[in-house]
């Protein structure tokens, strides 16, 4: 299996290496930025029972909507690049 750690390490340095025109690499560095605010935004919502704990207000709609139509689509972006 491989290693699950630092995956936004991991997408940087595989895009490095990939041979991909220089406008549609730039697009898609944006889009592993896109990840690394989804991965954000989901582990705070994950972890969001405890923040209830401390008196953080719940989670809203709006947010739970937004964490999943983002990572879907970062997801869908990152699936389209593995298969180059």
């Amino acid at each position: 299996m491989e290693n699950q750690e630092k995956p936004i390490e991991r997408l940087r340095s595989h895009l490095a290496v990939m041979p991909i025109p220089e406008r549609e690499a730039a697009a898609l560095e944006q889009v592993v930025e896109l990840a690394l605010t989804v991965l954000r935004l989901d582990h705070r919502l994950n972890h969001i029972r405890d923040e209830a704990d401390k008196n953080q207000p719940a989670a809203t709609w709006e947010e739970v909507r937004r964490a999943a139509f983002l990572t879907a689509v970062a997801c869908y972006e990152l699936d389209r690049l593995r298969q180059r």
